[in-house]
């Protein structure tokens, strides 16, 4: 298969992002997150799951452990003025069956309403189980 992509996306042999389940699992992700559902958002991953971000790997080993890091870092954004955001992209490749990498750039949206900045992150996303799953955000 070739690469998939979201709308907003120019190649026309792509597919959107509503129709691969590894890009619906990361719209999911983020819907979680929006809504302040740490535990809808922990369900999205694979554990342990691995994430890159500040400079620094980190192993979560739990979905407990997934939920209580959301719940800290929507406070540390919500203190910073950050109030939402939207998916600007997605691009979805597959690696192998059961496997995509799929990449996304995320707008963080400020009290004010006014974009305070983006986040671009690559996932790999697994299907276990007939499940799609991130197991790994670098970010």
């Amino acid at each position: 298969m070739g690469n998939r992509a979201a709308p907003g996306c120019s190649k026309t042999d792509m597919l959107t992002a509503d129709e691969h389940p590894a890009a619906q699992c990361i719209l999911e992700y983020f819907a979680a997150f929006q809504a302040g559902d740490s535990k809808r958002y922990a369900a999205q991953w694979l554990y342990p799951a691995s994430l890159w971000a500040q400079g620094r790997w980190t192993q979560i080993a739990s979905a407990a452990e997934m939920e209580h890091n959301n719940i800290e870092y929507q406070r540390a954004q919500r203190a910073a003025g950050i109030k939402g955001g939207a998916v600007i992209s997605l691009s979805c490749e597959d690696l192998a069956p059961g496997a995509a990498l799929v990449r996304g750039r995320f707008s963080k949206v400020r009290s004010d309403g006014h974009v305070a900045g983006f986040v671009d992150a690559t996932y790999t996303v697994l299907r276990i189980d007939e499940v799609w799953k991130v197991a790994v955000c670098i970010a």
